[in-house]
């Protein structure tokens, strides 16, 4: 019980180590090539702090874990909603704009209709006689969806022309600190994920848990609080 619980701890640090520095060295490549910060923001800012949800959610699924993959994306989704924004609140008040009103928070909810629909197979039928399965079709269906995403979120940061925020700000970094960076976030990423993912398993075991459970609530909160 103990090895497992040092197993997701450094799982958890080594991903959300690997994952700053793997940021950090994509955002200064795209520095490198020119490409406006708020591009950078909704590209590779945004995908570096979903790696660590995605590696565990992978080597999970490849492990053999789909039900801790599932619930480390729903709950990592709950977890962000609920507490994280929750807490902020109760610090500060938090303006939220009419543009994420009236379209980043439809977006969101559409996605989570979505990805229901998609695995409520037993409720609308599947042609393969499978119940609640979400295959490749599922998958390439969900990546369409965040392709439309992508190209109306980059659409508006073009539309909204070059402002203050878009100049290239913070420290250059030099080309064999951004390989050094992009290699060693890659390995943290990988390397912490299959820690993670055989720890998290162990606990389950042990404590006769669902791994839905371990891979969900309490995945998402020691991924955001570590």
């Amino acid at each position: 019980m103990l090895q497992n619980l040092i197993f997701v701890i450094v799982g958890a640090a080594l991903v959300l180590v690997g994952a700053d520095k793997l940021t950090d060295g994509s955002v200064g490549l795209a520095r490198r090539f020119g490409i406006p910060e708020l591009v950078i923001g909704l590209t590779v800012v945004a995908f570096g702090t979903s790696l660590p949800e995605f590696i565990v959610s992978l080597v999970a699924s490849i492990n053999g874990s789909p039900a801790m993959a599932v619930g480390n994306i729903v709950g990592s989704n709950i977890f962000n909603t609920l507490m994280i924004v929750g807490c902020t609140a109760l610090v500060c008040p938090i303006v939220v704009s009419r543009s994420t009103v009236g379209k980043d928070i439809p977006f969101s909810l559409l996605a989570s209709i979505v990805l229901g629909a998609l695995a409520l197979d037993s409720v609308f039928g599947t042609p393969t006689g499978r119940v609640n399965v979400l295959d490749r079709a599922d998958g390439i269906c969900l990546l369409c969806f965040f392709v439309i995403f992508m190209k109306y979120s980059l659409g508006m940061a073009r539309g909204g022309g070059k402002s203050e925020g878009d100049e290239q700000s913070g420290p250059q970094l030099g080309s064999a600190r951004i390989a050094v960076y992009i290699v060693a976030g890659l390995g943290g990423l990988i390397g912490g994920g299959e820690l993670f993912v055989d720890g998290a398993t162990g606990i389950a075991q042990a404590l006769g848990v669902s791994d839905a459970v371990i891979g969900g609530e309490f995945s998402a909160a020691l991924m955001h609080l570590s």
